[in-house]
């Protein structure tokens, strides 16, 4: 009887581990970010993303990341939520920046950021 319950238990426990597995990739989600100056995509622009704006605020990131070549930059393995974003670059001793605001609840989203001079 004991060598049943054993064998049960440690079945049960790998399928809730299996079924957590599932969930968890079901769910996440992914924000892929796009930045442009005057419409022309821009490589190499750090953006951040926080999980509220005072962690924007405060510079406090989930991740930060420099854009591709093709301007874009994909954050992975998100939860479900709002993701507050920044974005910097200086060109030529000229910073230009962007703040956004993106909802994920299932799969990507995307959004441009559009950097403009900061005005400091």
């Amino acid at each position: 009887m004991r060598t049943k319950l054993l064998v049960f238990s440690f079945f049960a426990l790998g399928l809730a581990c299996l079924m957590s597995s599932f969930n968890t990739a079901a769910e996440s989600c992914s924000v892929t970010v796009t930045t442009t100056i005057d419409g022309a995509v821009v490589a190499e622009a750090l953006v951040g993303i926080s999980a509220t704006a005072d962690d924007r605020d405060e510079s406090v990131y989930i991740f930060e990341e420099e854009t591709l070549s093709n301007g874009k930059i994909t954050f992975k393995d998100l939860a479900a939520g709002t993701y507050y974003l920044d974005a910097f670059i200086s060109v030529n001793e000229i910073d230009y920046w962007a703040e956004s605001t993106v909802s994920v609840s299932a799969g990507n989203a995307d959004v441009t950021m559009k950097l403009v001079e900061a005005d400091y």
